[in-house]
């Protein structure tokens, strides 16, 4: 059977949906990648290639966009279409009252979609043997298959099928190639839906799962042979929680692959043996979390309790060891003031930060930050979903989402964020340059992110340009990174 697979544009990449390609392959099917953006008439390309199967992931934050598209394609396209994602797995009952829809699949698709699949060829309609199977059948009504366990030996999943990219090269040009050795993430915070995915299926197994070192080494050295790049990025939510891996990890990935490569971290698990292993392993940069500059906003607001000396200690040993420090940060969190926010800027000249990453405070439908902040009354359900009609238009304008006195302010301090780290300003001079025309000016900020990302993995310039050209800037990504919900 043929299948299409369909995402918005080429910034979106999941991992989960190579893994899928591959065990579609296993069973004898032939799956092949749409990329909405680089499809003059992508209804057309779906005809000439006559799927049997469509499917499509629909993303927290970027449900407008898949809702819409899902909609139209169930109304002109013969096929069957399937509905995935982290936006079904999380608010089911919203897409469920679409009429439109008659196949959903919520969580992990692994076995389901399979399963899904080869009941489609044989014809026979099947579906109480497909598990986690939502279908609606003639009058309305929901059937509801129960979800599968979690499964736990990842490793068994054949590698990622990188051939999904081959019909739009500026993918593989780039350079950069991206692995993931787990699934899940042990982290708590208040921000991301992992948390809620965690709690609510708890039922179905081990959350938290890994390839083994030795395996996922191999996996990326059999791929870059087929598939070259300069860079490796594991994208992994956090790559250096355990140290015994990296262990078995660091000599043979430099041994077996030699590629630099960057990679995740919280300031807790930059231990002298972890950097120390992340160095011998080839390590270009680390991302760590900082968020805020406020110990009692990351605690109270974000659940990330990392004290400042935490992330003292973590940062310098990753300067130490020439590896490039780059910062996750947020700002205009539910009632952060400007003083609050410019510790931030602050905090991460201190650490000695050479690619800070800054966003707003976005707020997820589900996670216990946004639902906080409703019933504090930073923001209204109206007010949310406003926003995440505009992030998955690409129109968001960049500004507080949640309710502040400082509003103004933060969304300047937000466009002169990184040239202030970068620089090295006092906090006077951020305060003067929050003042000056360059604050109300998007075009130097959003240059400088492109140059600092470019640092950070390495990337040419000619294939970032075509990068560029196909997938937009960063700021319009509207997929939430789930590395095994497509």
């Amino acid at each position: 059977m043929r299948i299409a697979f369909i995402q918005d544009s080429g910034m979106n990449e999941s991992a989960a949906l190579l893994v899928l390609s591959s065990v579609l392959k296993l069973e004898g099917h032939l799956p092949r990648l749409f990329i909405e953006n680089d499809e003059r008439d992508l209804f057309g390309s779906l005809g000439r290639f006559d799927p049997g199967l469509i499917v499509i992931a629909i993303d927290i934050g970027g449900h407008y966009w898949g809702l819409t598209l899902a909609s139209k394609i169930a109304g002109c396209v013969k096929a069957p279409l399937v509905v995935v994602g982290t936006y079904p797995t999380l608010d089911i009952e919203a897409v469920l009252a679409r009429p439109e829809f008659r196949l959903v699949i919520p969580g992990e698709c692994d076995v389901a979609l399979p399963a899904l699949a080869s009941v489609l060829s044989s014809g026979q309609g099947d579906f109480e043997n497909v598990p986690g199977l939502h279908w609606r059948v003639d009058g309305g009504a929901w059937c509801r298959n129960p979800l599968p366990p979690y499964l736990q030996d990842i490793e068994s999943l054949p590698a990622p099928d990188v051939s999904l990219f081959e019909p739009y090269p500026y993918l593989l040009e780039l350079g950069v190639r991206r692995f993931v050795s787990g699934r899940g993430c042990p982290n708590k915070c208040s921000y991301c839906y992992n948390n809620e995915l965690s709690r609510g299926t708890r039922s179905l197994g081990q959350y938290v799962r890994r390839k083994s070192a030795p395996g996922f080494v191999e996996e990326i050295a059999t791929s870059l042979a087929r598939y070259p790049a300069r860079h490796v990025h594991m994208g992994d939510d956090l790559f250096t929680h355990d140290a015994g891996w990296l262990r078995q990890f660091a000599g043979r990935y430099r041994r077996d692959v030699g590629v630099p490569f960057t990679c995740n971290a919280t300031p807790m698990s930059l231990t002298e043996e972890t950097v120390s292993l992340l160095s011998e392993a080839g390590c270009h940069g680390v991302a760590v979390g900082i968020e805020s500059g406020d110990e009692t906003l990351r605690e109270r607001i974000l659940d990330r309790p990392a004290c400042d000396d935490v992330l003292r200690a973590g940062c310098e040993r990753v300067r130490k060891a020439k590896i490039l420090l780059a910062s996750f940060n947020m700002i205009g969190m539910p009632g952060e003031t400007f003083c609050q926010a410019l510790s931030t800027v602050r905090l991460n000249k201190e650490l000695g930060v050479q690619v800070p990453r800054i966003n707003f405070t976005i707020p997820l439908r589900g996670t216990r930050l946004t639902q906080r902040a409703m019933e504090e009354g930073y923001l209204t359900r109206e007010e949310l979903a406003g926003i995440e009609q505009e992030v998955a238009s690409g129109r968001f304008k960049m500004r507080p989402c949640f309710r502040s006195p400082d509003a103004t302010r933060l969304e300047r301090l937000f466009r002169v964020f990184q040239l202030s780290v970068v620089l090295g300003l006092a906090e006077s001079q951020v305060c003067r340059l929050v003042c000056s025309g360059l604050a109300t000016s998007v075009v130097p900020f959003r240059s400088l992110m492109l140059l600092l990302e470019k640092r950070f993995f390495g990337v040419p310039w000619l294939a970032g340009m075509r990068m560029f050209l196909h997938a937009g800037h960063p700021l319009g990504r509207t997929k939430n990174f789930n590395n095994f919900i497509p």
